[in-house]
């Protein structure tokens, strides 16, 4: 899957931000669960919107940064 992401899968990549906030076959890590959300976001694929802004609202991977959950 990590194949797919990295060649803009956007399902590979909203996928693997679920895995990797979850703890699901890969190490947990909200920062790369994050960077996931971002990547599938910025290529289109709406659920991964509402996944980037609720990480954004709830801290997970960043700072709690309600401005950008709205954007």
């Amino acid at each position: 899957m990590s194949f797919f992401a990295a060649n803009g899968d956007t399902k590979a990549n909203y996928n693997l931000g679920i895995m990797s906030r979850e703890d699901l076959g890969v190490k947990k890590d909200d920062l790369q669960s994050l960077n996931h959300f971002i990547e599938a976001a910025e290529n289109g694929y709406m659920v991964r919107n509402y996944a980037f802004g609720l990480a954004s609202l709830t801290g997970k991977g960043s700072d709690i940064d309600a401005k950008a959950a709205i954007h």
